[in-house]
């Protein structure tokens, strides 16, 4: 669910520099809700792998529940994917890098990190986006931007030595962080892997990437047993993964809308939100506490974002 939002980053933003008046009110609604969306998706996954669900058989309901979903709408609205060989190593690539392996990392990360300072790690892959950037000479300095990804380090290790933010007393948690750390590095690799490949369709990219990474989570699911079986009647742990599923699926027809409407630099304000709201929704669904380095790191985590999400005029 949070993979598509991370590849508007490192696109051409010349089309929507400026957003318009008029869709601001629907813009900003969108963006609330699909905040609070993808939000929330931290808060399922930390609830589940907790809850003895193997994170590989999660990932596995979460990515194939979702690429049902988005592959019936694209068809009802009579597009098709192209199963071209081309195409199919790009859906393979993408949704192995994309999709299926940062997504199961983070959802190992779930069951050991406060789901608050899991989603600021994620979320921090914009960061990681211009570094890559400007070794594979995609992106020029500036410094404003440089600044952001200064800033995005310092908040991180605020967090890592924050030990309200951690859980007092708890062990082998720094080495989950650096887990952690492999997703959002995952996202912004095949963010730059789809910029160059120039792909327009972000539906039709996404629906064969879920794809893709459904077939590929099936064999390993199922050799390393780790499949969990949805009951009926529902308890609250099945609710919860068909609840992802769904909310994964409204979140992608938002952002797709959102996109469209106002372009992806007024798009990037909800990692931001993200940022904020789900240490929010940590303190009241699990009682995770927030100390005042948890706050610092936060907010220069939030500033980075911005930073390198605006550090540059992208009005030519």
């Amino acid at each position: 669910m949070n993979y598509i939002k991370k590849i508007v980053h490192v696109t051409k933003y010349s089309k929507y520099s400026v957003v318009s008046i008029k869709d601001n009110t629907k813009a900003l609604l969108l963006l609330v809700t699909l905040g609070f969306i993808w939000s929330f998706g931290f808060i399922i996954a930390r609830f589940v792998t907790t809850h003895g669900v193997n994170p590989i058989g999660y990932s596995f309901w979460n990515t194939l529940g979702t690429a049902v979903l988005l592959f019936g709408i694209l068809r009802l609205s009579g597009k098709k994917l192209c199963w071209s060989r081309k195409n199919l190593q790009f859906y393979f690539f993408c949704g192995l890098i994309g999709i299926a392996l940062p997504n199961t990392n983070r959802y190992f990360a779930a069951a050991h990190l406060p789901a608050g300072l899991l989603a600021v790690i994620i979320n921090s892959s914009p960061l990681w986006m211009y570094v890559l950037s400007l070794c594979f000479k995609m992106e020029k300095f500036f410094l404003g931007r440089f600044v952001g990804v200064l800033c995005g380090v310092i908040g991180i290790l605020l967090i890592i030595f924050s030990k309200t933010a951690l859980g007092v007393g708890s062990r082998g948690v720094f080495p989950w962080i650096l887990v952690a750390l492999i997703t959002p590095c995952c996202y912004a690799l095949s963010a730059i892997y789809i910029t160059k490949h120039k792909h327009k369709d972000s539906m039709t990219l996404v629906s064969g990437m879920l794809i893709a990474a459904a077939m590929m989570l099936i064999p390993l699911t199922f050799a390393t047993k780790s499949f969990y079986s949805i009951h009926l009647p529902l308890n609250l742990v099945d609710g919860a993964i068909l609840l992802e599923i769904i909310l994964s699926s409204v979140g992608y027809m938002i952002l797709f809308k959102l996109l469209r409407l106002v372009g992806p630099v007024y798009y990037s304000l909800v990692d931001g939100l993200v940022v904020v709201v789900t240490p929010i929704l940590g303190m009241l669904f699990f009682a995770e506490t927030l100390g005042y380095l948890m706050f610092a790191g936060v907010f220069l985590i939030l500033l980075a974002v911005m930073l390198v999400t605006f550090g540059q005029s992208f009005v030519k």
